[in-house]
């Protein structure tokens, strides 16, 4: 049962998502070279995922989540974008 609800759910998201993105094509609301720029890495992980254990992924999503924290409350990071994020506090947070 499991696998046909993974499948139904991703045929979903998949038509959903070329749908939309058509949508906000014909309304110019695509930014194409950003497309292009992040495209290779998508690919490549898609590609690596496929290869890795469950085990491996479950760390990676559990782990993931938590480095765009580090990277925003970064003395260079705030160094780099000034005063908005020196005033700002970080506050993504991972139950």
């Amino acid at each position: 049962v499991m696998p046909l609800a993974l499948g139904t759910s991703l045929a979903s998201i998949v038509f959903t998502s070329v749908s939309s993105a058509r949508a906000h094509h014909v309304r110019g609301a695509v930014n194409w070279l950003l497309v292009r720029r992040m495209a290779p890495g998508l690919i490549m992980g898609a590609a690596l995922s496929a290869y890795c254990s469950s085990g491996v992924l479950k760390v990676f999503f559990c782990c993931s989540p938590r480095l765009p924290r580090h990277r925003c409350c970064s003395a260079a990071s705030r160094r780099r974008h000034g005063v908005f994020l020196a005033q700002r506090r970080c506050s993504l947070s991972v139950a």
